[in-house]
């Protein structure tokens, strides 16, 4: 069988029980066709808990703390080889469309050109309408009117001058004011239809599709909005008698998630578009398709938005997607097993050239695909972060979450019990034996060539 053509679809800040094939109030078809047609890993974790450290662990293989890099500000390390560069080596033509996070982007001129990081083809754009980028040059030149309804604000630490329209937050969503053609999610997808289009013949491909979406800003098309206004969507996880957070009321909280969903089933209809190109091709069976996304979203659950520690599923959890008919003889398969993101860049690898380097720190996934329980000796999933001498490391292993802050505070979480992740049960007798399991788990899990952070050069 000749190496795969790839295509890797990430989104941003998307949660796990955005899915319809886990969510039946939530609507992705696009990705439920992927996922019962191919492998669901239903407890994948993130690596870390915000962009770019996430990011950076999944496109090397390796775990944050390896790469100096736990918190977002450290850009990649030039020095440090990646996946893509592997399939390169191996006779890929490759490309990466839209949001990579690289670099910071908050004190980068978006009129220079992105560095190219031997992608054959970089079409860079890390934020959805504040820069003059890559996104704001498509739409002029699809039309030219279209540009200024494209725009959103600058974030807020935003080194260059500020752009202050619509708010940016979570909790503070707004209709896209642009036609719905023209959004980031579509021009991600339009590029990602024309790279694949533009690739050689000759040679297998490699595609990065990075969606901005549904990070905030939080600006669905109108009618995604009002449609998910209308399904039966999970309020936001708050203790008892608690009737507003963040300044929003219940009744305003349901809108909030209903946006948010609505973006979502966006994404994916974006995502489809894609999907449908290849298989009117004829290439939808042959295409090795990878989707997750670098890390959940708090969507007012805990009374919080955006991302971070301390390791709370909505956050730790993403989406994890495998599809490749031609290769992986089970389909419509839902793994229990823990899966990580940084098993991405050996499964990919060992896809296109049949081996997996010994650099990588994760564990090809293609396995799953073919034997109904391979050997697995992963218990427990890792996610780190450190930022300004603080830090958390937290595992995942069955029902218990374990964290340790770097001054040696314990949380211990029960996620079978009443009080879930709200009480820590690090102090109660009857979990004894699971504190002292999962503290001898952490000691194997911590990386062995754990450094510190590199230089922060900006706020992200």
């Amino acid at each position: 069988m000749p190496p795969p053509n790839i295509l890797f679809i990430n989104t941003d800040q998307q949660r796990l029980d955005t899915l319809g094939v886990l969510n039946p109030a939530a609507h992705t078809p696009s990705l439920d066709r992927l996922a019962q047609g191919g492998i669901l890993f239903r407890n994948a974790s993130c690596n870390a808990p915000v962009c770019m450290p996430s990011r950076h662990s999944f496109f090397s293989g390796r775990y944050p703390s390896s790469l100096g890099n736990t918190q977002n500000g450290i850009e990649m390390d030039p020095e440090v080889r990646l996946f893509h560069q592997d399939l390169s080596e191996a006779g890929y033509w490759t490309a990466s469309v839209g949001k990579l996070h690289f670099l910071n982007h908050a004190t980068r001129d978006h009129r220079i050109p992105h560095p190219a990081w031997d992608f054959d083809l970089m079409v860079n754009s890390d934020e959805p309408g504040c820069y003059e980028d890559d996104f704001l040059r498509w739409v002029e030149s699809q039309n030219p009117d279209a540009v200024e309804a494209c725009r959103c604000s600058t974030p807020p630490e935003c080194r260059m001058p500020p752009l202050a329209l619509e708010p940016r937050n979570t909790h503070e969503p707004y209709v896209f004011r642009g036609e719905e053609g023209y959004t980031h999610s579509a021009f991600v997808a339009s590029r990602g239809i024309q790279a694949i289009e533009d690739a050689p013949p000759d040679r297998p491909w490699f595609v990065n599709l990075g969606f901005y979406a549904p990070h905030a800003p939080v600006n669905p098309p109108e009618h995604f909005w009002t449609d998910a206004l209308e399904r039966d969507l999970s309020f936001p996880n708050w203790e008892p008698g608690r009737e507003e957070a963040m300044g929003k009321s219940r009744e305003e909280w349901g809108s909030i998630v209903a946006a948010y969903h609505g973006l979502t089933t966006h994404v994916d209809e974006q995502i489809g578009r894609v999907i449908r190109f290849l298989d009117e091709r004829g290439e939808l069976e042959t295409t090795l398709i990878l989707f997750c996304s670098d890390h959940g979203e708090y969507l007012g659950d805990f009374g919080r938005v955006q991302k971070g520690p301390p390791g709370h599923d909505v956050i730790m959890q993403v989406p994890l997607i495998l599809h490749w008919p031609q290769g992986l003889p089970l389909s419509g398969v839902q793994v229990e097993a823990p899966a990580e993101l940084v098993d991405l860049a050996p499964t990919l690898v060992e896809a296109a050239t049949g081996s997996v380097p010994n650099r990588f720190q994760g564990r090809s996934l293609l396995p799953w695909g073919k034997q109904d329980r391979p050997h697995w000796p992963r218990q427990s999933t890792f996610q780190e972060f450190m930022k300004e001498g603080w830090g958390t490391d937290t595992i995942r292993m069955g029902p218990y979450t374990y964290v340790r802050d770097s001054e040696g505070h314990e949380t211990l979480w029960n996620r079978n019990r009443p009080e879930g992740e709200w009480s820590s049960v690090a102090e109660d007798p009857a979990e004894k034996t699971a504190l002292e399991s999962c503290r001898l788990e952490m000691s194997r899990r911590i990386p062995p060539d754990r450094r510190n952070p590199r230089p922060v050069t900006g706020p992200y």
